[in-house]
């Protein structure tokens, strides 16, 4: 079975055309044969064995996304070489080809394959893989973003984060405000805003620092005053957007914190979704 892509880089929303060949030997008979765009997650998974020590090993799982039939309860005949082209049409909330940040000395992330098999009865099904990449959108994503806020009450402060949209996109910009109102005169060190990525592939994490801001140094939090620092944070070009699948999740958010000298500094925490 021969199988060629008419292209083998693809964007949400493209159509993908596959054209195949099957060339058969002898006479057989075929129940159905299909086409599909498949979604490889690779991830990480902590095996604990006999002896008691842990160790780590790649896993793959894969998903269809989208399918189409292009042979169904038909015979094959010797030598007689049956073509047929599919045309697969991307979604366009698909996930990019990316790789996550390397842990362990494996590189997860998420990878596509198209795969062509043909459903034989009582013989060993037929199959074909040919690579495929899913880049970004080239379209601008249309956000209809909404304000967000957390709020947390830690070490006699009142915490709140207030952030102008939820839904950011790639090379965009979190603006937001952090407010603090203390119980008690507070000497503070430095008051500061993260914006932050949490990458986990099975049973292993890692997160990643995108972009952070010093807001001020040496501050004296005045009882029942509420003081307020407005702040912008790049997001910069986006490679793994947020996600969550079977054994995956990628969660950006953006942390406020207040340093503190000799204690555990209060912090709160918003998570917002970004796009490609």
């Amino acid at each position: 079975m021969n199988v060629s892509l008419d292209k083998t880089e693809v964007r949400p929303g493209d159509e993908l055309e596959v054209h195949v060949d099957v060339i058969p030997k002898k006479d057989f008979y075929v129940r159905q044969g299909r086409v599909k765009l498949v979604r490889v997650e690779t991830y990480i998974d902590r095996v604990h064995n006999s002896k008691g020590r842990d160790y780590y090993s790649k896993r793959t799982r894969a998903k269809s996304v989208v399918g189409e039939t292009f042979i169904q309860d038909e015979s094959m005949l010797s030598m007689r070489m049956r073509s047929a082209s599919v045309k697969l049409v991307l979604p366009s909330d698909i996930l990019p080809t990316f790789n996550g940040g390397t842990v362990r000395g494996y590189t997860p992330g998420i990878s596509w394959k198209v795969v062509v098999t043909l459903d034989v009865p009582k013989s060993i099904d037929s199959r074909t893989v040919r690579e495929v990449v899913v880049l970004k959108s080239s379209e601008s994503v249309d956000l209809q973003s909404f304000p967000v806020s957390a709020e947390a009450s830690k070490k006699g402060c009142s915490l709140v984060l207030s952030l102008s949209g939820g839904d950011v996109s790639s090379g965009g910009t979190v603006e937001g405000v952090f407010y603090v109102e203390a119980s008690r005169d507070t000497n503070v060190s430095e008051v500061r805003v993260e914006l932050v990525r949490d990458e986990r592939f099975g049973d292993v994490g890692k997160t990643v620092s995108v972009d952070e801001l010093s807001l001020q140094q040496d501050v004296m939090l005045c009882e029942g005053r509420r003081q307020e620092w407005p702040f912008v944070l790049n997001v910069g070009q986006v490679e793994v957007p947020s996600l969550k699948i079977d054994r995956s999740s990628v969660v950006w958010s953006v942390k406020a914190r207040l340093d503190m000298k000799m204690r555990r500094d209060p912090l709160v925490r918003q998570e917002i979704n970004v796009h490609c």
